[in-house]
């Protein structure tokens, strides 16, 4: 006969700096809030059935000289040494594991997979289910193999796309080595001809010289045409103030053949040097020059005589009427326009207006004659010069210089494209030489047929294991459908396992292979499922979990006189919000389990659980058999205390009466509770929250509304405060409203409640806490 434990100690392991359960009864229930260190004590006895995870357990930063160790006594003492200092090496006895069974989360999550994921948070779509630890094994290796055959064929098709562009680049070499004798005699003769025109790098220097010989020439003639411009526009400048005063004067006595006797004197004298300035004459620069003067002279000419156009429109009467012989720069100015000046004054303001505007008329015609004159002589010099034979050479010459412009570009153009050419060939070449190499070692074909081996294999190896998933569940569920689906019926659920024929009912997948299909009852309504199937149904995690549990269970009912030698570990069997589960559970727990087994080990959060639990051992009379202990964060380490239920129930009555009246109104639809009663039972569960959460930050505070201001307060001053808090901070205006609807203040009569708004408060309470 198999003995149960009588004493666990753990020293540095994760949360558990040293704690020692002493003299252990059949029966131990463990109440410990979420993050207390329920999860590591059961994961300890479900690590044991598999050593090679006892490695990974995480230890406490400690002295290198402490062991970390885990110490179980029964009918035989083992220790654990997961860090020795005293080099004692690892003693588990032999078959001792063989009795552990335990309940928790990677319980659910290996023994039932839903749909395509295993961790998938939240809604789990159900297309298919698996029971059984050794059947979700072999679910898991199906997929693994499902995904490296994936893998595999894209590799495949990848090499088998490659084979076919390299054949088709293979077969247009009619003789591999001709063909590579081609090509070189084709890069050789390219070189020859790219050799060939180096001459023409020798007529670049020459059009780069000829050009720089033209540049000369044209800077020369410019230099010379800025100098006479500046010369005559320096001379114009000094002598513009008289040129304006004595313009009309002047303009008369110009000689209109002045340029054209100019160049007579010079043709007629045969002169090499201007008389003036001794500089040679050149007859093509003098043209070029005389021409260009011309013009600018011209062009200031214009300027000049546009602004005396304006100083005529300028002119006032105003400043007629001032003038006299003491401001003699004004009257100057008039004297030259109007003849007997003084007799202006004899003049009516009309007649002398009228003398103005006349006068301002024939000055701007006199003007515009002057100019239309010279504008025609200009005209007449322009086209007598630049038809000469002068500037019929200059044209030739700059003809001969765009030539040669053009050919340079040309010959630019031929070697670009030349060295294209090469260049292409010369790819061409190396691509070729490397299509032989490849088609002479053969390893990428190779390498097509062992991949392609590799996947003939994966497939065998698949669909052996498909056909050994679809054996073992027909079998397990031949053995345990009627079990399970008594259980879920008892566990209030709204489905029940339908239909489960595996090697009859097959469909073909997406990825074509064979699948089972399950069928699943919900609320009478039959469905089929596979992977192409559209269903709107969803397991929950709280769904989740009790089929879990109930394949559980269901061992102990069909194992009821092996289970005797057992030592079970349960670990938080129902969800936070399976209100209505509870009483099914503890049922199953008391009567299939506790009463059976050799020794129970009971870890739960929930209150109603807990105090569910402690009624029923009570009723059914094994208290001498049961023990109850509490885990309680101390900062960042967790202990074990002893714990009277009476004591605990008593402290948290207030708070599981008002969680059983919340439950029943927003999960049984009870109409019969008091309005305020149940918005009273919001402020009551919400602060008894919040305080357990944080236990002890807020013992000595009352009330919701100052727990959260404190909170914030704390976390608005330190940082660690803001990470422990995050909570509330995070859900803070949503805490404060219940905080503010469910206050005495807000409800002082239960008529000015609103059903609907209750229920909203209700529900937002419970989405809360969950959370």
């Amino acid at each position: 006969m198999k003995k149960m434990f009588q004493k666990i100690k753990i020293k540095n392991i994760s949360r558990f700096k040293e704690i020692e359960l002493k003299d252990l009864r059949q029966n131990i229930i463990i109440f410990g809030n979420n993050g207390s260190g329920k999860t590591t004590f059961s994961n300890i006895f479900y690590y044991l059935r598999n050593e090679k995870y006892i490695e990974f357990f995480p230890l406490i930063k400690h002295n290198e000289k402490e062991n970390c160790y885990i110490l179980m006594e029964g009918n035989k003492q083992f220790k654990i040494l997961i860090n020795s200092a005293d080099s004692q090496n690892l003693f588990i006895p032999e078959n001792i594991t063989d009795n552990f069974i335990v309940f928790n989360r990677d319980f659910v999550n290996e023994n039932i997979y839903i749909g395509k994921e295993i961790r998938q948070e939240n809604q789990i779509g159900l297309y298919e289910f698996i029971v059984g630890k050794e059947q979700v094994g072999l679910k898991q290796e199906i997929e693994n193999l499902v995904k490296e055959e994936k893998e595999l064929k894209e590799e495949i098709d990848k090499l088998k796309k490659e084979l076919e562009e390299k054949e088709i680049d293979i077969r247009k070499l009619t003789l591999q080595k001709e063909n590579i004798s081609d090509l070189q005699n084709k890069a050789k003769a390219l070189e020859e001809n790219l050799n060939n025109l180096k001459y023409l790098e020798d007529i670049r220097k020459l059009d780069i010289l000829k050009t720089t010989d033209i540049n000369q020439k044209l800077e020369k003639v410019i230099d010379s045409v800025e100098g006479i411009l500046n010369t005559s526009i320096s001379t114009i400048s000094k002598k513009a103030n008289e040129l304006k005063r004595k313009y009309f004067e002047e303009v008369k006595n110009i000689d209109r053949n002045w340029f054209e006797k100019g160049l007579n004197i010079i043709k007629e004298n045969n002169l090499k040097f201007c008389p003036l300035c001794k500089k040679e004459i050149k007859e093509d620069d003098f043209i070029d020059i005389l021409v260009k003067g011309i013009s600018s002279e011209y062009e200031f000419l214009l300027k000049e005589i546009s602004k005396l156009k304006k100083e005529i429109n300028s002119f006032s009467l105003s400043e007629l009427w001032s003038i006299d012989k003491i401001n003699t720069d004004l009257y100057h100015k008039w004297e030259k326009y109007i003849k007997d000046l003084p007799k202006i004054y004899s003049l009516s303001p009309e007649n002398l207006e009228k003398l103005l505007e006349d006068l301002k008329t024939d000055l701007i015609r006199a003007l515009d004659e002057k100019l239309e004159k010279i504008s025609e002589k200009l005209e007449l010099y322009k086209d007598k010069y630049m038809n000469s034979d002068i500037f019929s050479t200059i044209e030739k010459y700059n003809s001969s210089v765009e030539e040669i412009n053009n050919r340079i570009s040309q010959y630019k153009k031929e070697i670009e494209e030349k060295n294209k050419e090469k260049e292409k060939l010369e790819k061409e070449l190396q691509e070729t030489l490397y299509k032989i190499k490849l088609l002479e070692n053969k390893e990428i074909i190779n390498l097509y047929k062992e991949k392609n081996k590799e996947l003939k294999d994966k497939e065998k190896e698949r669909k052996e294991k498909q056909r050994e998933l679809e054996e073992k569940t027909q079998e397990i569920m031949n053995e345990y459908l009627g079990i399970i689906n008594e259980c879920l019926k008892n566990f209030n659920t709204d489905f029940s396992i339908e239909n489960v024929k595996p090697e009859k009912v097959r469909g073909k997948g997406k990825r074509g292979e064979n699948k089972i299909e399950y069928g699943i009852k919900l609320e009478h309504i039959d469905k089929n499922l596979d992977a192409n199937t559209a269903f709107s149904y969803s397991l929950s995690e709280g769904d989740k979990t009790t089929l879990a549990f109930a394949f559980f269970i269901s061992k102990f009912l069909k194992n009821s006189e092996n289970c005797k030698d057992w030592i079970v570990v349960i670990d938080d069997p129902i969800s936070s919000l399976d209100f209505h589960r509870i009483k099914s559970t503890v049922n199953y727990i008391v009567k299939y389990v506790m009463k059976q087994v050799k020794q129970c080990f009971i870890l739960t959060h929930n209150e109603l659980f807990f105090e569910k639990l402690y009624e029923t051992l009570k009723d059914s009379k094994i208290e001498e058999n049961w023990q109850f202990f509490e885990i309680k964060k101390i900062g960042e380490l967790s202990d074990f205390n002893s714990l009277d239920p009476i004591k605990k129930l008593e402290e948290n009555k207030n708070y599981l009466k008002a969680l059983r009246i919340l439950r029943e109104y927003y999960y049984e639809k009870n109409p019969s509770i008091n309005r305020t009663e149940i918005v009273n039972s919001i402020r009551i569960a919400l602060e008894f929250y919040i305080k357990k959460k944080y236990y002890p930050d807020f013992e000595n505070l009352n009330g919701v509304g100052q727990i959260l201001y404190k909170a914030k307060e704390l976390a608005n001053n330190e940082v660690t405060y803001k990470k422990r808090y995050r909570f509330i901070l995070d859900k803070f205006d949503e805490l404060e409203d219940l905080n503010k609807y469910s206050s005495p203040s807000h409800h002082p009569s239960d008529l000015q409640l609103d059903d609907n708004e209750i229920y909203r408060k209700v529900e937002k309470f419970f989405e809360i806490i969950e959370s």
